[in-house]
């Protein structure tokens, strides 16, 4: 039996203008929550919560799409533990 991790992200986007186009991205990834974080002076960043199951590479391929996002600055994992 294959067991999951549950991942807590950061994703900042490019400029204050590119925010919404990166949270739409990150919501086709079908995180099982999303949030909006406020940074400073309007710039906000998607924070998302995956499911992700606990097979080599799966992390690496969900950071590999984030990163691959249009207008995304940067991701960070901000939280990792393990589901029951």
């Amino acid at each position: 039996m294959v067991g999951a991790v549950i991942v807590v992200v950061r994703v900042l986007p490019d400029s204050v203008e590119d925010f919404g186009s990166v949270k739409i991205a990150v919501e086709n990834l079908a995180p099982k929550r999303i949030e909006e974080e406020p940074i400073a002076f309007g710039l906000k960043a998607v924070k998302a919560t995956f499911l992700v199951p606990e097979i080599d590479g799966k992390m690496d391929e969900l950071e590999e799409k984030l990163n691959s996002i249009e207008h995304v600055g940067s991701v960070e994992i901000v939280g990792m533990s393990r589901s029951l």
